[in-house]
């Protein structure tokens, strides 16, 4: 059976008021620190065809690991998300390995500005700087289309008539797909990016079938719409970042966690990068603490890893699930901040697998009919959905209508 697809107020109706009523879903009423992280000005923008060349992204904000709503704990699926800017554009890499019961990747959605919670997609939430706070969601499936809307939270406002005029580029795989995508700044009101300001994204992904629920994003969040919990980025013309991944092994309990660090184009850089692992949501006496210093010179990048074992560490709740917290800090010399990141984590034993098809899936449509007679002009109208048949390629296109 088709997913429901759902009318395009409706969509952005339940997401925005999602916040309101899943305060009691929380769990002992506390969160996780929102995140806050740098990006720095690329000198070239990347091509924009969903695939991640050498040298495209090696200077971007790279971060990976997606934390459910409600729930607030990882999501089971390998998710590496990347942003960056220029004059022009802000740019973002969505790297995704599909999820283990992601066989294959439904496309119900051709058109944009309609929305299917029943297909892979990701998400990308813009908020620029305003007096009044503003954001913009946009939702993109694999097909590619996109669902856009504007929101104003505080005043109760839901745009409809807002497009982002979105570059995409998309790649499949049988274990992997890559959504590579670029937007105008003027979409978002202000001309141009300036060096220091801060936006807040908030960047998602629904992955059917993973747990704890099949969206997330990188950020604890009861709502996706939750200006608050949408993290700051400081927007820079030249800075270090950070580049985390590998997020994924810690459900193993044996964690492998590399962290790029790269340095401003003009000078060097001394970057601290710090691990810890902490039982409570805040840091705390018995916390698990590791720490690696980086010296950098001018445009170099370093990948320093942090890999050990928390199984006998983390504690396990009255349910027997072993669950705790993790963050990830990087600070320069002068004690500024570049990069926090904290996550929730269970030890499930989950990896990745490629996806198989179940056995008592039904057989995919390969050519679905569709007619519809008009009884008042006596004409009979077929449509004909060649988008899963093997032989598309060599498909003849063909229209007319037939009456007697």
């Amino acid at each position: 059976m088709k997913p429901r697809s759902w009318p395009l107020r409706s969509v952005c109706t339940a997401l925005l008021f999602a916040a309101p009523f899943a305060v009691t879903f929380a769990q002992d009423g506390q969160r996780l620190p929102i995140g806050e992280f740098t990006a720095t000005r690329f000198e070239k923008p990347p091509v924009i065809d969903g695939v991640a060349s050498p040298g495209e992204w090696d200077r971007a904000l790279t971060t990976s690991g997606m934390l459910a709503p409600f729930e607030h704990e990882l999501q089971e699926t390998v998710t590496v998300v990347s942003l960056g800017f220029d004059a022009q554009n802000l740019y973002f890499l969505v790297q995704c390995r599909r999820g283990n019961f992601e066989w294959k990747l439904w496309k119900f959605c051709r058109q944009n500005d309609d929305y299917n919670f029943g297909e892979p997609s990701i998400e990308i939430w813009v908020t620029p700087p305003a007096q009044v706070p503003e954001t913009y969601q946009s939702i993109i499936n694999t097909y590619p289309a996109v669902f856009d809307c504007k929101m104003i939270p505080t005043r109760g406002y839901t745009g409809m008539g807002w497009k982002g005029n979105w570059k995409i580029g998309v790649k499949e795989t049988d274990t992997d797909f890559v959504i590579e995508a670029s937007v105008p700044i003027k979409d978002f009101g202000p001309e141009t990016i300036k060096n220091g300001d801060i936006w807040r994204f908030l960047l998602c992904r629904t992955c059917q079938g993973a747990k704890p629920r099949a969206q997330a994003s990188w950020s604890i969040t009861q709502g996706f719409a939750e200006i608050p919990s949408h993290p700051q980025v400081h927007l820079l013309d030249d800075s270090p970042v950070l580049q985390l991944t590998g997020v994924q092994t810690i459900f193993t309990g044996k964690y492998d966690f590399p962290v790029g660090v790269v340095a401003p184009r003009q000078t060097g850089a001394e970057v601290d990068v710090e691990l810890r692992f902490q039982k409570a949501k805040t840091a705390g006496a018995g916390d698990r603490i590791e720490k690696q210093h980086v010296s950098l010179k001018a445009g170099e990048r370093k990948v320093v890893t942090f890999a050990g074992d928390v199984t006998d560490w983390t504690p396990a709740g009255g349910d027997g699930v072993k669950r705790a917290n993790f963050t990830v800090t990087g600070t320069k010399a002068d004690g500024g901040l570049i990069f926090r990141q904290s996550f929730a984590y269970v030890i499930s034993g989950w990896t990745p697998q490629t996806p198989v098809k179940p056995a008592n899936e039904p057989a995919v449509q390969e050519l679905a009919i569709n007619a519809q007679y008009g009884p008042e002009t006596n004409t009979l109208l077929v449509k004909a959905d060649i988008f899963d048949l093997p032989t598309r390629a060599k498909a003849a296109t063909a229209s007319g209508a037939s009456s007697r």
